[in-house]
């Protein structure tokens, strides 16, 4: 007797459908989890099975949308099982639930790609990052990876297409029996991993902390920890810390200020220079091996060499503004947007500066719009302000993708501008006027994937690589190769800097010129597992050159800690002119009256949520997702490889309370309407440490690093009970 099929709308069509889909989504996610390079599967430290078992943490949380997806797709599939012999009903019904089914898959995927490039999941800061700048994110995607974004909708589709059809294939044809047998194999592999992540969750992996491990495990894992990170943040050590004393100063006019602080002694032209991820020990200057930047070489020669400077954030969108406002980034407890028209004070040097007359450009080779950075430095002062979005002339796109190419060059918003077209603007805007001027120059043709024009001879290896180069990765066998071709991509930037110094000294200017010049941020190639910048903040990250020559200045090397913030007081010092009122920085060449208030306060908050202090020859990094701290002593482990955290509780405790009092003293002022309208942003007192001094041994160059494949591995809390090895 043939055996009846089951109800259309009972339960049980609704576990297979589920089981269905589960089991499609969840094989689909195995293979990303085995193949993708920088997953836990492929971390050397953790045994093979635990690597699984760590897998069943991603079905679990799978077999919620995988549930989700299935009802609404068994309804459909139910209520047009009478009509579905008519092609056109069957049709719409076969569409609906694909589309629904491939919206999903599209989310999912999307998050796996954006870990195959960057090595992050999406969560909530960085899928606000894409909502913010989306036009911006999808081109630099695209630069880079043309075909994997063009792959990602069409697999989805196909994945949706193959699925609904086997949904709806199987809900005409399958069994009663086949309903508990497939029902039971996906409720058995769902319990399975479900007991098995659950046992290796509380096991010692490898050293690895929990949070760590979420990160590289799935999409879903990954979001299900942040969520709980988030849930946490009542319990954040930022509102148990202590507020020492903190220095108010009160909302100033200009005028005002130009009263108190009288005529500049000297007007020297500025000029302002930051080169995309230029990190230290690519300038003989920094004991740099290598000839990479001869002209950048030569100003330093003739220029003080600060040696232990560090930018202020692991991103741009932060890192950039604190060069022009002297202002801590750290202004929201997750990821900050420039808002149209920031209510929050700021004085920038340039404002400064064009009320004693001078001449205000900015020559940036970037998207000024990314994360509204052009709403912050447009204050009515800047007479000439160039960015891509506003650049008239060609972008630079891969030279293998030429449709591309056209379609990119008909919008601003697709790519940065050639570095040698920056400079030749702003050649032509110095030679036009008589005042001196200021300068605010962003060169970004070492970004990666370092693209240098095909008339530039590379003066390291070939010039190109026979793999991508994605954001957050590239082969790990392969670091040297990209090295070089990082290396060239500078070389190439050095020669237009050369351009603009000959220019300068054709019209007679160069020698009435203070030059500045650094880094927005440094560049990782696997030294922490990770590459490229914006993610944790070590210091092949987050140290950068900073060289000042000009009129007065003392050639030399000085080894005190220096921040970017540091740099508009100094710039206002060098014109004889007082520190502004909203500086938090300092004048590096004052003097002070202790060492110890010498301290850089750093943030990182686009792939990561970290906050680090360095003071004397110690550095503390706090994760405030894991809620760990990181402790290294920078001068006997520049590599940052011994974590001391366990070792030195009481160092830590010394450094976390005044790293957290500056937390809590930038998010307060900044939560707080009425306490910035009517002041500037706080000046934290420094910390008062007790450490060993250690004279002139500082941190090497990041050139005696050695490259290692070794995941990020957040140490304990001071208050934990025991760390784990």
């Amino acid at each position: 007797m043939e055996q009846p099929r089951y109800p259309k709308r009972s339960a049980s069509g609704l576990l297979a459908t589920a089981s269905l889909i589960w089991l499609s989504a969840a094989t689909a996610s195995a293979i990303a989890y085995v193949l993708l390079d920088g997953t836990a599967w492929h971390d050397p430290a953790i045994r093979p099975i635990w690597r699984a078992g760590l897998f069943g943490a991603e079905l679990r949380w799978l077999a919620y949308p995988a549930l989700g997806a299935a009802l609404p797709i068994w309804m459909l599939v139910s209520s047009g099982e009478r009509r579905v012999a008519r092609r056109r009903r069957g049709r719409v019904l076969f569409l609906c639930a694909a589309l629904l089914l491939g919206l999903m898959a599209l989310s999912y995927g999307a998050s796996w790609v954006t870990f195959r490039s960057t090595g992050h999941f999406l969560d909530l800061v960085t899928l606000r990052l894409w909502w913010s700048n989306s036009a911006l994110m999808l081109r630099h995607a695209t630069h880079m990876e043309p075909w994997v974004l063009a792959q990602l909708p069409l697999a989805s589709g196909a994945f949706a297409a193959a699925v609904t059809w086997l949904v709806i294939r199987t809900c005409r044809r399958i069994r009663v029996r086949g309903v508990w047998v497939l029902t039971g194999l996906a409720a058995g592999l769902l319990i399975g991993s479900a007991a098995f992540s659950m046992t290796t969750r509380f096991k010692v992996v490898g050293g690895v902390h929990e949070a760590a491990l979420a990160d590289a495990t799935g999409p879903l894992t990954h979001f299900v920890a942040d969520a709980r990170a988030r849930r946490r943040a009542n319990a954040d050590p930022i509102f148990r810390a202590v507020i020492p004393e903190l220095e108010h100063e009160p909302i100033l006019e200009i005028e005002a200020y130009r009263a108190a602080a009288a005529e500049p002694t000297a007007r020297p032209n500025v000029l302002l220079l930051v080169i995309e991820s230029l990190r230290p020990d690519q300038l003989r200057s920094y004991d740099g091996v290598r000839p990479v930047m001869p002209t950048v070489d030569a100003i330093a020669g003739e220029g003080r060499v600060f040696t232990r400077h560090y930018t202020q954030a692991s991103h741009s969108d932060y890192a950039d503004p604190s060069l022009l406002s002297s202002h801590y980034p750290l202004r929201s407890p997750s990821y900050h947007i420039y808002p149209t028209s920031p209510p929050y004070p700021r004085v920038l040097t340039y404002d400064v500066l064009a009320a004693y007359g001078y001449r205000v450009g900015i020559f940036s080779s970037q998207n000024e719009a990314w994360s509204g950075m052009k709403h912050y430095l447009d204050t009515g002062s800047v007479d000439e302000f160039l960015h891509s979005e506003t650049y008239v002339g060609p972008t630079y796109v891969p030279v293998r993708d030429a449709a591309f190419a056209e379609w990119a060059q008909g919008s601003r918003r697709s790519g940065k501008i050639d570095d040698r077209f920056t400079v030749d603007e702003a050649i032509e805007w110095v030679g036009e006027g008589s005042r001196p001027f200021f300068i605010y120059m962003n060169l970004q043709n070492s970004h990666v994937p370092y693209v240098i024009p095909a008339d530039f001879d590379p003066p390291f290896g070939a010039g190109r690589v026979s793999f991508p180069i994605r954001f957050g990765s590239f082969p790990r066998d392969s670091i040297e190769a990209v090295k070089d071709l990082y290396a060239s991509s500078l070389a190439y930037v050095d020669a237009q800097i050369a351009r603009l110094v000959e220019a300068l000294e054709r019209l007679g200017a160069w020698d009435e010129t203070l030059v500045v010049i650094t880094g927005d941020t440094g560049q990782a190639f696997y030294e922490h597992g990770f590459t490229s910048h914006a993610s944790a903040l070590y210091d092949e990250v987050m140290r950068v050159p900073l060289i000042l020559r000009g009129p007065g200045i003392e050639p030399g090397r000085d080894t005190t800690v220096s921040q970017h913030i540091d740099v508009p007081p100094t710039t206002l010092g060098r014109l004889g002119l007082k520190p502004h009122p909203s500086f938090q920085g300092r004048d590096l060449f004052a003097p002070v009256e202790t060492e110890s208030g010498r301290a850089a306060f750093l943030v990182g908050q686009a792939l990561v949520q970290q906050f680090a202090i360095v003071h004397d020859r110690w550095k503390l990094i706090y994760d405030a997702r894991a809620d760990r701290y990181e402790l290294y002593d920078l001068s006997n482990d520049p590599g940052e490889r011994a974590d001391l955290a366990s070792r030195r509780p009481e160092t830590l405790a010394e450094l976390a309370r005044p790293l957290q009092a500056w937390r809590k003293a930038q998010l307060g002022y900044y939560a707080d309407p009425t306490a910035y309208r009517r002041w500037y942003p706080p000046r934290l007192v420094g910390p008062r440490v007790e450490t060993t001094p250690i004279g002139e041994s500082h941190p090497a160059s990041t050139a005696s690093r050695p490259a290692s494949d070794s995941r990020p591995r957040p140490t304990a809390r001071p208050d934990a009970e025991a760390s784990r090895p």
